[in-house]
């Protein structure tokens, strides 16, 4: 809310019938000129009524010759407004001649970037709502910040004698909700597009704590381009801030600036680069753009090794790319044509698996009875590796409960 009455209280030239009817950006304009070089005026536009909410504020410094100057600004409802132009307590003579107000093009707001952590950051909502233009005004470091076709643009701009880059600063300061969307241990990427009415012109990028000491996660120097361009930084967020700032230093040159499509979102990672990020992805290194989970175990089908059968612990024992549940399955279906157990391949020359309709322990024989290898963990299948077993003639005890079988089996390598 703004009070008209907290610091206006002066003398001002006053027009209360101006009406905004609309949408937009306005233009406005007035000649004027003053008896004593330097005088100072701020023009003022604000709601007639209240809330008295300011629509326009920019300070102007007038000369002895008769001079136009220019302001715009945008709203985003129809306004009864109350047009000032405040001399303020000096005194002097003032001339003013020509004013001129008028809604220069109608704006519809775009869409809001929902990932984007910066507030208005693309500048097409119609406004420049959330975006300060800091100025020293004792260094006679000033700018005039306005909307222009849906980019931000900072001319007017006058600098100290000895340059200071933070004396003009377009900056943003992050609201509560602004910095509880920034995750510890989180990598952010901070990118923008920014150009100049002069080649190499310098600009310093900021962001960081709002408060001394400052903690800097950016502050970069960009020696912007006549070109629109665009700029990347990507930086971690180690720990959490109380305040946060975001500021455009460019109190260094007088060259107007231009800036767009602020933008400041968590790295996303994606492996497989199918538009899902590898924390929500239930298949993160194949793409599976449809997240297709047939058995509901939270493995995409793409990457399930049994993906009819729910296994979220992906067991393979042989490691042939087969989850032991489908494997296990498939397998005692083999067994249902009347066969107690199965011993397969035979002959073996790597690996030998043992079926079992019943859970059973195995212990490997050579030709001479001497017992190679127990196993007695009574599963259903079973594998055992033979490729380090000469070749020959083995027997294979099957124990199930008190009983055993014995198969027999042939290991033969190739030459």
């Amino acid at each position: 809310m703004y009070d008209p009455g907290e610091i206006y209280s002066y003398t001002c030239l006053m027009r209360s019938d101006a009406y905004l009817n609309g949408m937009g950006v306005y233009q406005g304009s007035f000649w004027a000129r003053s008896l004593n070089e330097g005088d100072e005026i701020d023009v003022v536009l604000l709601n007639g009524e209240e809330p008295y909410d300011l629509l326009f504020l920019q300070h102007y410094v007038l000369t002895e010759d008769w001079q136009e100057y220019t302001f715009s600004f945008t709203t985003m409802q129809d306004y009864h407004g109350l047009f000032k132009l405040d001399i303020g307590y000096q005194t002097g003579t003032l001339f003013f001649d020509k004013f001129d107000l008028h809604l220069e093009k109608p704006c519809i707001p775009g869409i809001i970037d929902p990932d984007n952590i910066i507030r208005n950051g693309y500048f097409d909502q119609c406004n420049l709502d959330a975006w300060i233009l800091f100025q020293v005004y004792s260094e006679n470091s000033t700018g005039n910040m306005t909307l222009e076709e849906g980019t931000c643009s900072i001319s007017d701009i006058t600098i100290s004698e000895e340059p200071v880059s933070w004396y003009i600063q377009l900056m943003q300061f992050f609201s509560e909700s602004q910095r509880n969307r920034l995750k510890k241990d989180s990598i952010y990427i901070l990118s923008f597009e920014a150009s100049s009415t002069k080649e190499d012109r310098p600009m310093y990028v900021y962001l960081g704590l709002d408060e001394a000491p400052n903690t800097t996660l950016i502050y970069e120097e960009v020696d912007l381009s006549t070109s629109l361009e665009e700029y990347f930084y990507e930086f971690p967020y180690t720990a959490i801030m109380p305040s946060l700032r975001l500021s455009f230093e460019l109190g260094m040159d007088t060259s107007s600036v231009i800036i767009d499509k602020i933008n400041l979102v968590r790295k996303k990672f994606d492996e497989d680069n199918d538009g899902i990020e590898d924390h929500l992805d239930n298949c993160p290194s194949i793409a599976n753009v449809g997240q297709e989970d047939t058995d509901s175990d939270d493995i995409g089908n793409a990457c399930d090794n049994c993906p009819d059968s729910s296994n979220p612990d992906q067991n393979d024992t042989d490691g042939d790319g087969i989850g032991d549940i489908c494997e296990e399955t498939s397998a005692l279906e083999v067994l249902k044509q009347n066969e107690e157990m199965k011993i397969f391949p035979n002959p073996a020359t790597d690996v030998v698996n043992i079926l079992s309709v019943k859970p059973a322990s195995l212990i490997l024989y050579n030709s001479t009875g001497c017992v190679i290898k127990k196993i007695l963990n009574e599963k259903r299948i079973q594998s055992i590796p033979v490729n380090n077993l000469p070749d020959g003639f083995y027997f294979m005890e099957v124990k199930t409960g008190l009983s055993s079988t014995y198969l027999k089996l042939l290991v033969k390598h190739e030459n």
